[in-house]
């Protein structure tokens, strides 16, 4: 409520929708018609931030790094009608180019990261909570020692949130969870049995670390909210920068370059796109190039690396990256 209340006095290029939905627990209820009702209204939902678990990180077993620790879960591309991949052929094409961990999610994921750890802090542009200036840096906003912890699943082992009821609608979604969860204080009647307290009580709830949780939400949801969109229609070569075709392929047409296209759907706010990319095996983006206009080639070998394809605007908030397909 208090997000809600900071940035109603603001104008965010985009709609934040700030709801807390009903019958979680017995189907994911609200969530499920909250998201259906999105979609019925053709709205284009670029990120959903859910928060389930964020009391505490206080938890057993105890480290230091807990309380400045919040989980991030983010579904594969294999997750059902999370993409709009969904036949056979298109699942197959994913498989051959390594694109599983490269879904909206789990980009949407990266990019909430990267906010919070700061890695451009022009794109750490946030609201302050009275009229005044709004640009302000991670250690105003007490989020300099929090980490994001990326995590390859859609939700904890076996489990299931809110968040999953947008996924299946196609929209890019996340859970955020406190570092260590305590079993006794979840779907627990409170008392006392051998001498340990049940129940979700108000005394387990560490003010401090939901208040830093709440900041890293600010930080990403604002900075979601004021960035360009997405880029449409983002491809990469199936031509450029593969072996000779035949015998008679000119010389200058074989490369290791990688090329390519996109689309900007019209967005005011997008001035320019970049290209970033990291080794195969790596979590996060690594490096970043700008890119003046689609189509775009590179001198980058795609056989060992990872590429996504973002938005940027003018006052160099980013998006999230796209996966570029091959075409």
């Amino acid at each position: 409520m208090e997000l809600a209340r900071i940035c109603a006095i603001k104008k965010p290029a985009a709609t934040m929708i700030f709801a807390a939905t009903a019958g979680e627990e017995q189907g994911l209820y609200g969530a499920t018609n909250l998201a259906q009702t999105l979609k019925k209204a053709s709205r284009n939902v670029q990120a959903n931030f859910n928060n389930d678990i964020v009391g505490t990180g206080m938890s057993q077993p105890f480290s230091p790094i807990n309380n400045n620790t919040v989980r991030l879960y983010g579904a594969s591309i294999l997750y059902p009608n999370s993409t709009g991949i969904s036949s056979a052929a298109q699942l197959s094409e994913i498989g051959n180019i390594g694109g599983e961990n490269d879904s909206p999610a789990r980009n949407l994921g990266r990019f909430t990261a990267e906010i919070v750890a700061g890695a451009s802090e022009d794109v750490v542009s946030l609201p302050s909570t009275t009229q005044g200036g709004c640009n302000r840096t991670r250690a105003d906003l007490g989020i300099q020692d929090m980490q994001v912890a990326l995590i390859y699943r859609p939700d904890r082992y076996l489990r299931g949130g809110d968040h999953e009821a947008f996924l299946t609608q196609g929209f890019p979604a996340v859970r955020f969870t406190e570092a260590v969860e305590d079993f006794a204080h979840q779907h627990q009647d409170p008392r006392v049995e051998n001498g340990t307290q049940y129940g979700d009580l108000l005394r387990y709830v560490d003010f401090d670390y939901v208040q830093r949780v709440a900041r890293v939400n600010l930080a990403s949801m604002w900075s979601a909210a004021n960035a360009p969109a997405l880029p449409q229609n983002v491809t990469i070569s199936e031509v450029v920068g593969f072996p000779a075709a035949s015998e008679s392929t000119p010389l200058e047409e074989i490369s290791n370059d990688s090329q390519f296209t996109w689309t900007t759907g019209n967005d005011p706010l997008a001035v320019g796109y970049e290209l970033v990319w990291r080794p195969s095996g790596a979590l996060q983006w690594q490096y970043s190039l700008p890119l003046k206009s689609s189509p775009a080639t590179v001198s980058l070998n795609k056989d060992q690396l990872q590429f996504g394809i973002r938005a940027v605007g003018a006052d160099g908030r980013k998006s999230p990256a796209v996966l570029p397909l091959p075409a």
